[in-house]
């Protein structure tokens, strides 16, 4: 184990073994069961499109004669209000350019009539602008000269990955879907991680923030997740710890019980160790995503398994060998949901704790490109594409809070899944699964204590649980894992000349590799 962790500290790889889980097992996981249309159009994917192209084309034509529509669309853009690039185009929309007109004023003087901008807001509430972040620093929010650059526009289209593009001359071209562009580009499409008051599913978000535009319509977050303004703070997780960045306690269920002769969540969750084998549920602590990383001997697998969207909502990558993926350029992150299925003692019925959280395809891969005149298009201007040639993975450090882990209350084993999420329309599926139960619980001085270590001398039983879980329709469903209440939470350490590091247990998802450990969230 110790050779294993000095190799990581100097950068090479590691192949984590994997211990199996044999305190529950997955008995079934059931087809679509049904459906909840709550992303349903009130128009056709063929009118909508129409209407991202007449906004595409205005904007194109009031970018080349704003400065002032590009430096704001620079300006908002950086403050990444969804954890991404985008702008929200009804909270620009009566911003003040130049000679007082507003961007609502100048895109509407470049469509078709008057009415049109109103219908486009009307059916298309969320439309946003992106700023990509382009290949070997040829563009990106922060890059943008506004003074002297007029990007193009990109319509993002969910029938098809190729991206229609304009000019603020009209004129019009495709890019295939394998390129990434080398030149400045905005992408028009509409947002996954805002919904407006018409949506169905509206009036169930528990996000924090409501912002109201000037349109009188509201708008929410899909969850509090992708609120940039609440995460800015946010602390983050990771794989390989430092003794000194690592919780007290967790270092120290390490040290009491390295291996299985003992639970490191009892001294965690209870104050156990060998010597104390009774105490009451302490709420210091909670389980928490900290770690994603996807597949280290197939990363170009990992990739195209959860980059097949076409509706924009995904970043997606093709090599030169392929001809089925695109280029990750028109979204900068995927959007994930992970469900944890978990039951209270003595019911049949389970929980489901689900959340969704962004993460930058940066974050997770690396990409090499080979550079390309690409003469498709606008045949009196050079342009250059990309086209990726490989991909790595990278480890992503994240804080994911989910619930406390009282074995007192629930089940001594969880069920995990991770979904990449490509729409907002919800399907059920009913997930069981065999547990076990603690019962070495009791009151002891009017309190309600853990008496002994593991399941104590009371023992266990099994029983089946079964819930109804909610995923994404079209979504990209990795597989799941069972974590128990004994697992370990660190495998490993290594004693350096100015540290000691810690390796925490990773669990595999198919395509991806996770860490869930217990994290400190109060005092």
């Amino acid at each position: 184990m110790n050779e294993r962790l000095k190799k990581a500290f100097f950068g090479m790889s590691i192949i984590t073994l994997l211990i199996s889980c044999s305190e529950v097992s997955v008995l079934k996981d059931t087809n679509l069961l049904s459906r909840n249309p709550a992303g349903s159009a009130r128009i056709s994917e063929e009118e909508g499109q129409a209407m991202r192209k007449d906004f595409g084309l205005a904007l194109a034509k009031a970018m080349n004669e704003s400065k002032a529509l590009r430096l704001l669309l620079k300006k908002k853009a950086l403050e990444m209000i969804d954890e991404d690039y985008d702008v929200l185009f009804a909270l620009i929309r009566d911003e003040e350019l130049e000679s007082k007109t507003t961007v609502a004023d100048l895109i509407t003087k470049h469509l078709k009539n008057k009415a049109r901008l109103h219908e486009i807001e009307k059916e298309l509430p969320t439309l946003t602008i992106f700023v990509p972040t382009l290949p070997k620093g040829s563009f990106s929010a922060q890059s943008w000269d506004t003074e002297n650059t007029v990007p193009l526009v990109g319509i993002k289209s969910i029938k098809t990955d190729d991206v229609p593009i304009v000019d603020a001359n009209g004129v019009e071209a495709v890019l295939p879907a394998k390129y990434a562009p080398g030149f400045p580009i905005v992408v028009v499409k509409n947002s996954l991680r805002i919904l407006d008051d018409s949506h169905p599913g509206f009036g169930k978000l528990k996000s924090k923030t409501k912002f109201l535009a000037s349109t009188g319509k509201s708008y929410k977050f899909i969850d509090d997740n992708f609120d940039r303004n609440l995460n800015l703070n946010k602390k983050k997780g990771a794989r390989y710890y430092d003794g000194s960045e690592l919780e007290g306690k967790i270092k120290s269920a390490y040290e009491i019980f390295p291996n299985s002769d003992g639970w490191q969540r009892d001294h965690v969750y209870y104050d156990l160790t060998n010597n104390t084998t009774r105490g009451t549920f302490k709420y210091q602590f909670k389980e928490a995503l900290t770690m994603i990383r996807m597949s280290d001997s197939n990363p170009m697998g990992a990739f195209q398994a959860i980059s097949d969207a076409t509706d924009g909502s995904d970043p997606t990558f093709q090599s030169s060998s392929s001809g089925a993926q695109s280029t990750f350029w028109t979204s900068s992150s995927f959007t994930f949901r992970i469900h944890v299925f978990y039951s209270a003692k003595s019911q049949s019925l389970g929980t489901e704790f689900t959340t969704p959280f962004p993460v930058m395809a940066s974050d997770l891969f690396d990409v090499q490109y080979e550079t390309l005149t690409f003469p498709g298009f606008w045949p009196w201007q050079r342009r250059y594409v990309y086209l990726p040639t490989g991909v790595t993975s990278k480890n992503v450090n994240l804080r994911q809070e989910l619930f406390n882990w009282d074995i007192g209350a629930f089940t001594s084993s969880i069920l995990v899944k991770l979904e990449e999420v490509d729409t907002q329309t919800n399907i059920e599926r009913t997930v069981s699964l065999q547990a076990k139960q603690a019962f070495n619980f009791g009151l002891d001085g009017g309190e309600f204590n853990k008496t002994g270590l593991k399941f104590g001398i009371s023992g266990e039983s099994a029983q089946l649980f079964s819930a109804k879980m909610t995923y994404q329709e079209g979504s990209d469903e990795l597989e799941a894992a069972i974590i128990n209440f004994g697992d370990a939470i660190l495998i490993g350490k290594v004693v350096l000349p100015m540290s000691t590091l810690y390796e925490a247990r990773e669990y595999n998802l198919g395509f991806c590799n996770v860490i869930i450990r217990p994290v400190q969230v109060q005092p």
